[in-house]
């Protein structure tokens, strides 16, 4: 009765309407909508299928080289300090696993394509350059210099920031004087390339297969969004005040989707021949990177008594 009674009271009605909106309050994720729905998503599918196969087999064979590779660093340096050696490259090791390296190695990658797909850029330096020489009274061309001089800065500052998501970087660092410039220099190097093939055997590979598998779970939704992408340019070519022009350009745009389905399937095709086996491949890789790592660090240990 107290209950019947309480739920009747307008008491009851003033906590729901407090308890609302609360209830109706977003957990302030993003809420994006699937990119497989759009066009332009369909027009790229197949290249992007096709492409994330190509980097699983990139990474797969980059890893080889790095591992083989690993064999011979020990070898180019005088140091005797083993223990030195195995907490840098321990800590390498680590550091290639961490969520922090995968990020900033993601952000030096989409900064290097960027500058590989806008050539322009340079060129708009070298004109900056060669005004300003010629202002200063001077008749240059440094074109070439001036690309050369932008690479190199760039991939330099790159590399200091993808170092700088590690802890063996501090290792070194404390260590600098007692190993000397040489040394120093090339167990940077060497802890760089130990913390990629960790990232490349335990996190690069398996991103580039969960980006596959999420890739070719879209493809319903990829054909769809192509179909209806048809339909809608098909379905505005009556239209009143169409030119000529106009309607060229939207059966260019419908060729160009045509395009774009009829190569789903074959992509979606290498997709699976990958997959068959991805698993075991990921296996091997993770395998073999542990193996070389126990490798490196008994040589590690050898060099006391060298």
């Amino acid at each position: 009765m107290r209950l019947a009674s309480f739920l009747r009271t307008g008491t009851c009605a003033a906590i729901f309407a407090l308890a609302a909106p609360a209830c109706l309050m977003t957990t302030g994720r993003p809420e994006h909508t699937p990119s497989s729905q759009r066009a332009f998503w369909a027009l790229g599918y197949p290249a992007m299928v096709t492409s994330t196969v190509s980097e699983f087999e990139e990474r797969d064979a980059e890893l080889a080289k790095l591992l083989a590779a690993e064999a011979g660093f020990v070898d180019k340096l005088k140091t005797k300090d083993a223990e030195l050696l195995r907490e840098v490259y321990g800590a390498a090791d680590n550091d290639g696993r961490s969520a922090a390296y995968a990020e900033r190695l993601q952000e030096t990658r989409q900064i290097r394509s960027f500058l590989a797909s806008h050539k322009e850029i340079t060129g708009r330096v070298a004109i900056a350059c060669q005004a300003a020489a010629k202002q200063k009274g001077t008749d240059l061309e440094p074109t070439g210099a001036v690309g050369y001089a932008l690479r190199e800065g760039v991939d330099h500052e790159l590399t200091k920031h993808l170092r700088n998501a590690g802890d063996y970087r501090f290792i070194i660092e404390r260590n600098r004087s007692a190993l000397g410039p040489t040394d120093a220099k090339a167990l940077e190097a060497q802890a760089d390339d130990v913390a990629y093939a960790s990232y490349v055997a335990y996190v690069g590979l398996s991103e580039t297969r969960a980006r596959l598998d999420g890739l070719v779970a879209e493809a319903p939704r990829v054909r769809a969004a192509g179909a209806d992408f048809i339909a809608e340019e098909m379905a505005v070519d009556g239209r009143s005040g169409r030119t000529d022009a106009d309607k060229k350009a939207s059966e260019e745009r419908i060729a160009a989707m045509d395009r774009s389905l009829a190569a789903i399937d074959p992509a979606l095709e290498t997709a699976r021949i990958l997959s068959q086996n991805a698993e075991n491949r990921l296996n091997v890789a993770r395998e073999k990177r542990a193996a070389s790592f126990r490798d490196l660090r008994a040589r590690a240990r050898s060099v006391s008594t060298r």
